[in-house]
């Protein structure tokens, strides 16, 4: 948006989900975000809607630390043509559809097969998001400054899949194979991309 070329700062009210939103909006223009949670869950929130005053004054004041988060952009390419793109601060998520039988993964690092099983879908997760959907589905907590991607399976149909942790700096494909085509990327849980039989997810470093 134009009017946001010249913004020093954003202050963010809300929850978790508007500074989801927030990130990917302003990202780009690399605008420091100033959380306030005034929502249900504040996670990623710094400060409670009572300290905003206070918070403010500090930050006129000059009284801040900017803490780096890494966020991560999903591509999707079909017929070698990069279709769809975002950027996002918690994970690309791949999943079946409500009422579709599983899909087929295929998981390759830098060029290299790490993940090959039938299941419900995958996590694609920054350190940011690893205390999100990820979690949830069994993956493990990522200190914030590790930076990393962390793939989590969902529901697996195999005792041996776990999370594996990619350094930032590595391209993530996720390949695709289903008997239909009920099956849905979304980033941050909020933005939703429809994905055909074939397609492949790129996933690294925003």
């Amino acid at each position: 948006v134009e009017e946001w070329r010249d913004l020093a700062a954003a202050v963010v009210l809300g929850g978790d989900g508007a500074v989801l939103r927030a990130a990917r909006l302003l990202s780009p223009r690399r605008v420091p975000l100033l959380a306030v949670n005034v929502g249900h869950l504040g996670f990623l929130t710094e400060v409670e809607h009572g300290e905003l005053d206070a918070a403010l004054g500090r930050l006129l004041a000059g009284q801040y630390a900017i803490e780096q988060r890494m966020m991560l952009t999903a591509t999707v390419v079909r017929d070698g043509r990069a279709v769809w793109r975002l950027a996002g601060l918690n994970d690309a998520v791949i999943t079946r559809g409500t009422f579709a039988r599983i899909i087929r993964i295929q998981v390759r690092v830098t060029g290299q097969t790490v993940l090959d099983y039938a299941g419900d879908g995958i996590i694609v997760a920054t350190p940011t998001g690893s205390t999100g959907y990820s979690l949830s589905a069994g993956g493990p907590i990522v200190h914030p400054h590790i930076e990393s991607l962390l793939l989590t399976p969902i529901c697996p149909h195999a005792l041996a899949t776990r999370s594996i942790l990619a350094r930032a700096d590595e391209q993530v494909e996720v390949w695709v194979d289903a008997s239909h085509t009920d099956i849905m990327l979304t980033v941050d849980g909020q933005v939703g991309y429809g994905l055909q039989i074939g397609d492949m997810v790129r996933v690294g470093r925003a």
